[in-house]
């Protein structure tokens, strides 16, 4: 039988959290008037919601779990989907901006000279602001065009966390100024596709890729003095795959793919702490792939 840890007993504790997470929304379906051109349909929204998150325990060594708030959220967004040009283009966006209270982050605490704890805390008030928009072009009943684009600015407007000094007192340190951990501020991705349809099969060429920007990876505050080497590179991957549907065999298809077929080198995600002795985790992203897949539906 496994036997409890001496210094980090099994801990119980209880909490209940209730919230009404009210929302909203007024939609607007564009008139004939507006489409009887080189708009098709359109379709505008506004929205107004609450979310909610329920609290928990994280334990940081101490004698009783440390208990972490819900998180809740307003967010306000407008949007919009059309389609245009004789229903070959498809165009969609969203304008947001969300409020954030008690916001849940997981972060690194230190304890003793090598001992860190990781877990869950509130971050205080946070505000985020995007924009995403996707679009959809089929110029010809045999090629696929699309992309999509967002845009994310967060930022802390109170972040106050704990950490443990060298005689053993808990202090508090104010975070406001950090980078959100793990969020890039702009991701991009596109798609290219053409059906080619032959007497014996249907082949389907396509190549795709996509973007994401640089992020941050601290998890405690001595971290973001060292904010460079606490920041991953942004990157850039391309995959490629053809697939081949046969005409003489009924739902069979043969694909042949390239994943990361650049063998763009790049991290994916990971941590830095940078207090005492310091440590860095990161988990590099997949390397250049190749494979053949094979599928029979009946």
């Amino acid at each position: 039988p496994l036997a409890p840890h001496p210094t980090s007993p099994k801990l119980e504790d209880t909490q209940d959290w209730t919230e009404f997470s009210p929302s909203a929304t007024v939609t607007m379906f564009a008139p004939e008037s507006w489409t009887d051109g080189f708009v098709n349909s359109a379709m505008l929204y506004v929205t107004y919601s609450e979310g909610f998150k329920a609290g928990g325990f994280s334990d940081f060594g101490l004698d009783e779990p440390t208990v972490f708030d819900p998180e809740i959220v307003q967010n306000t967004e407008f949007g919009f989907k059309m389609e245009l040009a004789d229903n070959r283009v498809r165009m969609n966006g969203a304008i947001y901006s969300m409020d954030y209270d008690d916001l849940q982050l997981g972060v690194t605490r230190i304890f003793g000279e090598l001992d860190t704890k990781f877990g869950i805390t509130n971050a205080g008030n946070a505000k985020m602001q995007g924009v995403e928009l996707e679009l959809v072009f089929v110029p010809t009943a045999n090629l696929y065009l699309s992309f999509t684009g967002s845009y994310i600015d967060a930022e802390y407007k109170e972040f106050d966390d704990e950490f443990v000094n060298s005689d053993g007192d808990v202090e508090l340190t104010d975070r406001t100024a950090e980078s959100f951990n793990g969020l890039p501020e702009q991701t991009y991705s596109w798609v290219a596709q053409y059906d080619w349809d032959t007497n014996f099969a249907l082949i389907t060429p396509r190549i795709s890729g996509y973007y994401k920007d640089e992020i941050y990876i601290g998890q405690e505050p001595a971290a973001f003095l060292f904010e460079d080497d606490a920041t991953l590179d942004s990157y850039t991957v391309w995959n490629a795959r053809v697939a081949i549907a046969s005409h003489q065999v009924e739902g069979l298809e043969v694909a042949f793919y390239a994943n990361n077929f650049t063998d763009e080198f790049f991290y994916g995600t990971g941590n830095v702490n940078a207090s005492n002795i310091g440590a860095a985790s990161v988990i590099r992203g997949k390397p250049k792939s190749y494979g053949i897949e094979l599928f029979y539906a009946w």
